[in-house]
């Protein structure tokens, strides 16, 4: 199967209104007794960026037709699709509550995808946004970003064996507002992340899936690819005569679907 090249399309940091689900913060996490965990409750983890069936189609044509595809392809379903068209980008909403009478400044997120989990378990690592208030801050973690010494959380340490490349911050033709995002005393903010998942990667595992429901699609049957999806992770505060305490979401299940 093909691989693409080149850098994967990416957007700009979106909100939007999604149904919520509360998560349990960890005990443990209680480390002072003024000091009470804030409440963590993600959205619906969506793809704000897909390609179309069509496009998906057009890329796979050459390899399910074989020898002398790639003209046959052109001439029946139009030109190979570009890599904007192929982009693959998901956002994870987190609504934060802080119940304490002093702000809670966002330190860093990091948040970790399996696509297939049932079949596959294919981890594709995980994306670490490190907030800052420099203003050339790039999101990009130092060597102590995104790690914990707590066993309960998840951090970038779990994910050595994946590789990180696959997930990317996304941002457009602007550098995203990656300014220490604060949840005021008594406050909430929704915080929310957008990833690009590297297109190669999506398109190998979505091979087989097309190539079951291609004759469907050449025979004008309505088709639809699932992607089931696992996504989990971290956030880190900076708590006020405590320091830096990290809490832990998910993992949230779903299947994102491509028509």
């Amino acid at each position: 199967m093909r691989r693409t090249t080149g850098p994967v399309l990416l957007v700009p940091l979106a909100l939007v209104a999604l149904s919520c689900n509360l998560l349990q913060v960890p005990s443990w996490g209680q480390r002072s007794p003024f000091f009470s965990p804030p409440t963590l409750a993600v959205g619906d983890v969506a793809l704000t960026a897909r390609p179309s069936l069509d496009a998906l189609a057009r890329w796979y044509c050459p390899d399910l037709i074989g020898a002398g595809g790639a003209l046959a392809c052109s001439a029946l379903l139009g030109p190979s699709p570009s890599e904007a068209e192929l982009a693959f980008v998901f956002s994870v909403p987190i609504d934060v509550g802080n119940p304490n009478a002093f702000p809670l400044p966002a330190l860093e997120a990091l948040v970790s995808l399996t696509l297939f989990p049932a079949t596959t378990d294919r981890t594709l690592g995980a994306v670490c946004a490190s907030f800052c208030d420099d203003a050339t801050c790039a999101g990009l973690p130092d060597a102590g970003t995104c790690r914990s010494a707590e066993p309960e959380l998840k951090d970038v340490g779990d994910f050595a064996a994946a590789a990180l490349r696959l997930l990317t911050l996304a941002a457009g033709g602007t550098t995203p507002d990656l300014g220490v995002p604060t949840i005021a005393a008594h406050g909430s903010r929704r915080l929310t992340l957008s990833i690009a998942i590297d297109v190669g990667t999506v398109l190998e595992l979505l091979a087989n899936e097309l190539a079951e429901r291609w004759q469907d699609y050449l025979s004008n049957r309505a088709v639809t690819l699932a992607i089931p999806y696992e996504v989990d992770g971290t956030l880190w505060f900076v708590v006020e005569g405590v320091g830096r305490v990290g809490f832990g979401f998910g993992p949230l299940a779903g299947t994102w679907s491509v028509e």
